[in-house]
């Protein structure tokens, strides 16, 4: 099986089918570290939009959030944690960027942009859908004299 993603649905599906007694998995993953939009977002004050209870996994409650809307660094924290408690880091060859995915008839081949190639019965693409920045063009937005940032940078 691969995931394609260790962000937050990446890490809760790879808990989830390993409960069920699949130990055939890889998590792809683009990055040299798990955390998906907790990784990526680092602007100052990025927080979560919901309260930190409700964000916690119901494999892994989490009573100890600092505040009610935490912070990316400290929801960052908390996946890797429960990544490293679930022994999940072993899934995750980092730096894989996914060039392909092809279905043959039976199963899922898989190349990645370093020429890795994976071949899976079930494949699960969880790459979120703000992972790569999508800049308006604004008249005069090259000649703004403040400080400019996409958030997904």
């Amino acid at each position: 099986m691969l995931i394609v993603g260790a962000g937050l649905s990446g890490l809760i599906i790879a808990i989830e089918v390993r409960k069920r007694g699949i130990k055939d998995i890889a998590v792809l993953e683009k990055a040299n570290e798990i955390g998906g939009t907790w990784r990526e977002n680092t602007y100052l004050d990025v927080a979560c939009d919901i309260p930190s209870h409700f964000y916690s996994m119901a494999t892994h409650l989490n009573p100890d959030w600092s505040r009610a809307d935490a912070g990316g660094a400290e929801i960052q924290a908390y996946l890797k944690q429960v990544c490293f408690d679930e022994g999940n880091y072993d899934l995750c060859p980092f730096g894989q960027q996914l060039k392909s995915a092809r279905w043959d008839g039976s199963r899922w081949q898989v190349e990645t942009e370093s020429v890795q190639r994976w071949s899976a019965r079930f494949l699960f693409s969880v790459i979120g859908a703000l992972h790569t920045p999508s800049i308006s063009d604004i008249p005069g937005a090259d000649s703004f004299p403040g400080p400019c940032f996409h958030s997904a940078e």
